[in-house]
């Protein structure tokens, strides 16, 4: 009826079977160009990219876990992907394995840190983040390995220094802090040494309100207190003053601190150090008393101390030298210089006096007339005593003198100085 149908229906076919086999060559090209660009993906990442089937057979190695695990894809394609685990934890993975694909314990979405192995069987911490997906309709498991080693590495470090840094505190006598710079100048950091120095819980200090008022001596609190710190041209200074203890009593402390300023120039923030020094300091004081009783006595007895350091040939005075000699004591702090102050006619006869006493280990005793200063000469009396040292050799000679002026001079000056000397 219709003798073209036919042809025509064979044409229709083959325009249809043609016109499939160009989709189905796009979609192939698409593909395969999709294919590439997920192997160039892949290689391009930083990441060791591992996939897996569901039984754990690797499938891809991306050029990052050739690099990471030193294996070459062609030679861990088709292995086990236990092959990049220690043997000890070949057990654990190969349980999970034997669960569900949809098994939690197996895929993560979080990386966990684990150590893997190398193709030369070392071993090294890495990050692994597991993911599922589709690869031509199966499911498969994506893993992104990382390796950590640096930074491992560099927790170890930080975490040996952190302990060396609290031996090394808990060791140090000395208790470092650290305070804001805004009101009541709070602690931000002490160190935690201070409770076995001081008594005190860093935790406590750091919580303290106003500390500065309230833990230091009121005798010392003006000029203690950070606040009134020289910030400008001054980086550091050194301030001794008394910290109140748990106890109630005061402890004297030595204070290093120094100034931080911020970007804009402003203080920021104080550092500094306090080491206990109480025993030294009320050693200091106590022995500031006694020179000074002692110098008082001297002035009452109207003494002068002198000590001769026959090494150097200086002078030590202590005593008023201006009122009892009539010479401050600058004026002799030199053996010489002070043989010149004696009178011409008695010179040789101290100066005798005093090799007698060094070389026959003899008490020196000797009157004599000191003049230069004063219209009429000043009679004094010097007395003092050797110092040997271990081997026997001369040192010192101390001793104390006294102005005998006015109770002797009438007798001295009719006597010879020669018959004087002892």
């Amino acid at each position: 009826m219709y003798p073209y149908l036919p042809g025509l229906l064979a044409c229709l076919v083959l325009t249809l079977l043609l016109s499939q086999l160009r989709h189905r060559r796009r979609v192939r090209a698409r593909i395969e160009a999709g294919a590439a660009q997920a192997r160039g993906i892949l290689n391009a990442s930083t990441e060791g990219i591992v996939i897996t089937d569901v039984s754990g057979e690797v499938k891809r190695f991306n050029k990052a876990a050739e690099k990471i695990f030193g294996y070459r894809a062609n030679n861990i394609i088709g292995q086990s992907f236990l092959f990049l685990l220690p043997p000890q934890l070949h057990k654990t993975h190969a349980n999970a394995l034997s669960g569900p694909p949809s098994d939690p314990t197996r895929v993560t979405d979080r990386p966990v840190e684990l150590n893997a192995r190398k193709s030369d069987g070392s071993s090294f911490p890495v990050s692994l983040t597991v993911r599922t997906i589709e690869e031509d309709g199966e499911t498969c498991y994506l893993g992104m390995f990382r390796d950590i080693s640096s930074r491992r590495q560099a927790e170890l470090d930080s975490q040996e220094n952190r302990y060396l840094m609290e031996f090394l505190l808990q060791a140090s006598p000395v208790v470092f802090y650290t305070c804001e710079n805004s009101g009541g100048l709070p602690f931000t950091y002490i160190s935690s040494n201070v409770e076995g120095l001081f008594g005190y819980s860093s935790r406590n200090l750091v919580n303290a309100a106003a500390f500065w008022t309230r833990y230091i001596h009121p005798d010392d609190r003006e000029h203690a207190h950070p606040g009134r710190m020289p910030h400008v041209g001054k980086p550091q200074e050194r301030i001794e003053y008394r910290l109140k203890m748990p106890d109630g009593n005061y402890r004297w402390v030595s204070d290093i601190r120094r100034t931080v300023l911020g970007e804009d120039g402003k203080p920021k923030l104080l550092i500094g150090n306090w080491m206990d020094i109480h025993d030294t300091k009320t050693a200091e004081l106590e022995l500031a008393v006694k020179q000074a009783r002692f110098q008082v006595s001297l002035k009452c007895a109207g003494l002068v101390t002198w000590d001769w350091d026959i090494r150097t040939g200086r002078i030590a005075w202590s005593g008023d030298m201006k009122e009892i000699l009539g010479l401050p004591a600058g004026d002799v702090e030199e053996f010489e210089r002070f043989g010149r102050t004696v009178h011409p006619e008695d010179r040789e006869v101290v100066l005798a006096a005093f090799r007698q006493c060094l070389l026959d280990n003899r008490s020196f005793r000797q009157s004599f007339r000191l003049t230069g200063h004063e219209e009429r000469s000043r009679w004094i009396h010097m007395a003092g005593e050797l110092i040997k040292a271990p081997d026997g050799s001369p040192l010192h000679v101390t001793g104390v003198l006294s102005d005998i002026s006015e109770q002797n001079q009438p007798r001295l000056a009719s006597a010879p100085l020669a018959r004087k000397a002892s």
